[in-house]
């Protein structure tokens, strides 16, 4: 009988135990570069969303010569002749159909202009705000709502947008009154129908401006920023006060101190501009240029980026 024995070969269990806790380490390590990586692809295209979204707002103003109309005619609730200014440059979006559907004439819950308040716009999405991953408004509206319009617009599944344009740094309610100077409108804290902005709210019917109105200069004025809609029960893209925000309250205001879907309906601090992505959030300049804001931006340059004719002397730090 020979001497030599086969040897068996093989992992003993301490082996293969340190064999699962090294890649339970590597993949440790790798998973926050990826999720880094993801998060860098959809601020990538967020920021291609509101360069869009901007360019059309050129393209709009180079044929008509002025922004699109944002206001309120009549009505209120589904019976509301409200045109919007995301619904005006929809033909410039590569949204031809919708826009075509759409009758700036009729109220906004009359057919067709109902199926056109439901349907979702791509390019109105940041991939990622993912609050109402359908891209319509669903649940129950908060107790203590302000106004009924609203609660239509959830009963009907509106869809909602995670951009909206910049009303100006002014304001009057809430935790922050401020009013800058000079100031192009006729009431200096107004910001909602007399925001100092780009586009405001304006149930006042002022003329839409003009991007020759911006004399502060394109590259140094915010144009479009972004929102997040369980945060504010005012982001309906179809209605013109559904798609504005203020600069008068801090970006990201109460984030990460407060469930803010629970206040989502206290408008006074929340018709403001809001981000998913983290410290900060992407705005578009006039001039297209996309630019992200962090949370810590001073808060009179901030308000100063919001202005068209302000006079002040801000701009964002690259």
């Amino acid at each position: 009988m020979s001497m030599w024995r086969v040897r068996r070969t093989g992992f003993t269990l301490v082996e293969l135990l340190v064999v699962i806790a090294i890649i339970g380490t590597l993949i440790g390590l790798l998973l926050p570069a990826v999720n880094a990586a993801r998060e860098s692809g959809r601020r990538s295209q967020c920021m291609n969303n509101l360069k869009q979204i901007t360019l059309a707002l050129h393209a709009f103003n180079d044929e008509v010569g002025t922004m699109p109309p944002n206001t309120t005619i009549s009505g209120y609730a589904g019976t509301e002749v409200s045109p919007s200014w995301m619904a005006g440059i929809l033909s410039y979006i590569e949204e031809n159909a919708l826009a075509a559907q759409n009758k700036v004439e009729l109220p906004i819950g009359q057919p067709p202009n109902l199926a056109v308040a439901q349907t979702v716009v791509r390019t109105f999405r940041c991939p990622s705000e993912n609050s109402f991953p359908s891209g319509r408004l669903s649940g129950s509206y908060p107790s203590g709502s302000c106004c009924q319009d609203d609660a239509w617009w959830i009963s009907i599944g509106g869809a909602i947008t995670d951009y909206k344009a910049c009303a100006g740094g002014n304001w009057d309610a809430g935790d922050f009154v401020v009013a800058q100077t000079p100031n192009p409108t006729t009431d200096d804290y107004d910001g909602l129908d007399h925001g100092n902005g780009i586009i405001c709210r304006n149930w006042d019917g002022l003329p839409p401006k003009q991007f020759k109105n911006v004399t502060d200069g394109l590259s140094r004025t915010f144009a479009v920023g972004e929102v997040v809609p369980a945060w504010c029960a005012w982001t309906d893209w179809r209605w013109s006060n559904g798609c504005t925000a203020t600069c008068g309250i801090p970006l990201n205001y109460r984030v990460g101190t407060m469930d803010l879907h629970s206040a989502w309906d206290d408008w006074s601090r929340t018709y403001s501009f809001f981000s998913m992505h983290p410290s900060g959030a992407n705005f578009s300049m006039c001039d297209g240029s996309v630019q992200y804001v962090n949370d810590s931006i001073d808060i009179n340059v901030y308000r100063g980026l919001a202005t068209i004719a302000g006079g002040e002397t801000v701009q964002l730090e690259n």
